[in-house]
């Protein structure tokens, strides 16, 4: 019979972060231990990204500790890419793969904070072999953004995949200039370009677009209804967990979109979720997990080793209970 504990966290980030309309120095959530006996015993992290999951942390402890989830009520997102992540482990220990189609992963490096810095992380990412990076943009100011993105296409030269995320930044004439300035650089897409995402179609006529935030506002069956995206960002932990966001994915091959498998801020033992399904996907796309930099403690014993280009995929975590709570 499977036994389930939970745990609570609280790390810090290396800088703070800006989630929604606030700035966080830290990131909670919790840890799900389901112990199989005989096989394993299985980690998923819980952790409801502020601004953006519906659920919060407080609904969800309240949600577990009261067995409300196994008794009718819908599981939120996170809490089932939690309960997936610790699944997949014991498939990984009883079969080695985990019906995995590949062991390794493409990662992309994010570019963040001041033009200095974006310029030395891109410089580095090129040099130690990098295929795609992606730099925050729509908060600099139009022309600075302009210039920067200029500058990074300069500094990893043309063959690197350049994607830009904006976090809905703009209104229709700032989109548009802003399309204007970046047609010669070979950009991949631009993640959720429009603060309304009902432009989106008409900005998709002016650069390549992608769609993020506006995944949660829509069904799988409806995003064929969205084919002016190149491509969509998927993140499990709002999504559904991993077999959702496998489904999310295949249904964007399906549809000629490049589908990018990312993070929502996750600690390692989510970043293990994250890894296993990038590597269940048909089409590799190098995959957001780059987030993992500005996780300063982490809750394994042992750090991820995510910051190369690529990264194998690690069979099971090891917590370290010094910096988790035990509360059920």
């Amino acid at each position: 019979m499977m036994r389930t504990k939970l745990y609570r966290y609280r790390v810090p980030f290396t800088e703070a972060v800006s989630l929604g309309d606030q700035w966080h120095t830290h990131r909670e959530g919790l840890l799900i231990r389901q112990s199989l006996p005989g096989v394993c015993d299985g980690w998923g992290e819980v952790a409801p990204l502020p601004g953006f999951s519906r659920e919060t942390l407080p609904a969800v402890i309240d949600g577990l500790l009261g067995a409300a989830y196994l008794t009718g009520s819908a599981v939120p997102p996170s809490v089932t890419f939690g309960m997936d992540t610790a699944q997949a482990q014991w498939r990984m220990a009883a079969t080695g793969d985990g019906a995995l189609r590949r062991n390794t992963v493409r990662i992309c490096a994010l570019l963040t904070g001041p033009p200095d810095t974006v310029l030395a992380r891109a410089a580095q990412a090129a040099a130690t072999g990098y295929e795609a990076v992606k730099l925050k943009v729509g908060h600099r100011g139009l022309q600075s953004d302009l210039e920067l993105a200029r500058a990074v296409r300069q500094v990893i030269g043309p063959e690197v995949e350049f994607r830009l995320d904006a976090n809905r930044a703009w209104v229709f004439p700032e989109a548009q200039a802003f399309a204007a300035g970046i047609r010669d650089l070979g950009v991949a897409f631009v993640e959720e370009p429009m603060a309304d995402p009902r432009l989106l179609p008409q900005a998709a006529r002016l650069m390549p677009v992608a769609l993020d935030e506006s995944l949660t506002a829509l069904s799988l069956g409806s995003l064929g209804n969205h084919a002016y995206a190149v491509a969509i960002v998927i993140k499990p932990a709002l999504l559904g967990g991993i077999a959702a966001a496998v489904s999310w994915a295949e249904q964007a091959v399906h549809l000629g979109m490049m589908p990018v498998i990312s993070a929502a801020y996750e600690t390692g033992a989510g970043m293990l979720g994250l890894l296993y399904t990038a590597g269940q996907v048909s089409v590799e796309a190098a995959a957001g997990l780059d987030t993992y930099r500005l996780i300063q403690r982490d809750v394994l014993v042992s750090r991820l080793a995510l910051a190369e280009p690529r990264v194998a995929i690690p069979a099971l975590p090891l917590p370290d209970r010094d910096i988790l709570t035990r509360i059920a």
